[in-house]
């Protein structure tokens, strides 16, 4: 399995979640967003490219209330123009952030 792959121009990277090493998943919007963006940035540097490359963007959150601290972190790490972006609000596999995770 490839976490990006480059054919000619084009690159490609699969879902990025905020996994630490160990596969564990980071604690809160903040930690996952980060780590998720960070994973993205090693899955485009694997293949020679960055943050500055990408286009479009498809971003997945359990919930609508957790819009504004994604974004936040999202803005650190996207110069603008940001990239073209779509955010889903869906279930996603146990464990990944959602507000029962929180406890609320």
């Amino acid at each position: 399995m490839s976490a990006s792959v480059r054919i000619g121009r084009h690159v490609a990277v699969a879902g990025q979640c905020g996994y630490l090493p160990d596969r564990s998943l980071a604690q809160g919007v903040t930690e996952q967003t980060r780590l998720a963006l960070w994973n993205l940035a090693a899955a485009l540097r694997a293949v020679g490219a960055s943050a500055d490359d990408v286009i479009a963007v498809q971003a997945f959150l359990t919930d609508t209330d957790d819009f504004d601290e994604f974004n936040a972190v999202y803005a650190e790490f996207f110069a603008e123009p940001c990239p073209a972006r779509t955010t889903v609000y869906c279930g996603l596999r146990p464990g990944c952030w959602s507000r029962s995770a929180r406890g609320r």
